[in-house]
């Protein structure tokens, strides 16, 4: 039997994942990225976003780190248009 914790990290990765796909399927994320690596690399930022902050005792801005953090990452997910920019 897994933990609950184990549980909820399968879940939160599967709702990561059903977003991507939902957002390739709506012609709004990049349909070549692949939802499975695209779940994991979210997952992982985030996951190293509040281990750095707990470790630091919790002084750095999270909210501000966070935003930053998921701009670039759904920058980078955006289809490409004409000329390679997104």
């Amino acid at each position: 039997m897994r933990p609950p914790w184990q549980k909820l990290g399968a879940a939160y990765l599967e709702l990561i994942g059903q977003v991507v796909r939902e957002g390739q399927e709506r012609g709004e994320l990049d349909g070549a990225v692949s939802p499975v690596t695209a779940k994991r690399a979210i997952f992982g930022a985030l996951d190293e976003l509040a281990l750095g902050w707990l470790l630091s005792g919790r002084r750095a801005s999270l909210k501000k780190t966070g935003q930053e953090v998921a701009e670039w990452l759904v920058r980078g997910l955006l289809p490409q248009q004409a000329g390679g920019k997104p």
